[in-house]
């Protein structure tokens, strides 16, 4: 599973920076909307809206709370569904 990494995206909103080059749907590269961006996903068409922000602990703890066991985070994956420094995974093994 890969989610945003909710500490790299609020580091972005405490220190009011872009942590990254994204900036779809930013020109005037305003800090908040690249939060807002990062972090919900915004513009025409979109359709994979995040509902919740996690950290790497937390993450792991929801692995572990449905039954997961050996939970881990993977390498980070290539190609399209690569989104960089904002990429946070988690995998484990149902027993």
């Amino acid at each position: 599973m890969w989610v945003p990494d909710g500490d790299f995206i609020l580091r972005g909103w405490t220190e009011r920076r872009m942590m990254d080059a994204w900036a779809k749907h930013n020109r005037e590269r305003n800090p908040m909307k690249w939060v807002n961006g990062r972090l919900f996903t915004y513009g025409p068409g979109v359709d994979n809206w995040h509902r919740a922000i996690f950290d790497a602990q937390y993450l792991k703890d929801c692995f572990e709370e449905a039954g997961f066991v050996d939970v881990h985070s993977p390498s980070a994956p290539t190609g399209p569904d690569n989104h960089q420094k904002i990429n946070m995974g988690c995998v484990g093994f149902k027993p």
